[in-house]
């Protein structure tokens, strides 16, 4: 969960194939949980022999953004023009991004914290700050300050439970 709606055109973001129709795929943008589309122009440089080798449906991977229109919610993608560096970058970050919301989920899910106060109060901070709230090692302490501010019990054995297993996931 990001604290932008929308991806930046000209970003690489993480997507899985939904639907494959006549003019091209319609996909989820799994890092922003839209939906959008790549045109069939936008898979290859090449001519297209067959659609099924260059996309596939239920496939996940990285493509660029190219138009994103907010008020009618549509988003235009290309495979094509994301280069091997922009895939590699985008895969690091949806990785740790993945790792930050399952931390975030399970800290919500068990302590029952509304899991958008977390990423408001904690992950958003550390992505302003940091680039990422994965990066620096600074998650665990961002969550324990938060926890320990929300608990009555300061010594709530089940929050400390869950700052330890937060450290070792973070290792």
């Amino acid at each position: 969960m990001y604290e932008a709606r929308y991806p930046e055109v000209d970003m690489a973001v993480m997507i899985q194939v939904k639907n494959i129709v006549d003019v091209g795929a319609y996909v989820s943008l799994l890092e922003c949980n839209i939906k959008g589309m790549i045109l069939f122009s936008e898979l290859s440089h090449h001519r297209i022999r067959s659609v099924s080798s260059l996309i596939k449906v239920d496939r996940i991977e990285p493509v660029m953004v190219l138009r994103v229109d907010k008020e009618k919610g549509y988003i235009d993608m290309s495979k094509q023009r994301v280069s091997e560096e922009d895939i590699q970058t985008c895969e690091e970050r949806y990785n740790k991004s993945k790792l930050v919301h399952s931390i975030m989920c399970h800290v919500g899910e068990t302590l029952e914290i509304d899991l958008e106060d977390l990423h408001v109060n904690i992950g958003w901070p550390l992505y302003q700050k940091y680039g990422h709230a994965y990066d620096l090692g600074e998650l665990d302490q961002a969550l324990f300050l938060y926890l320990d501010g929300q608990s009555q019990d300061h010594h709530n054995p089940l929050t400390n439970d869950i700052l330890i297993k937060i450290t070792r996931r973070l290792e």
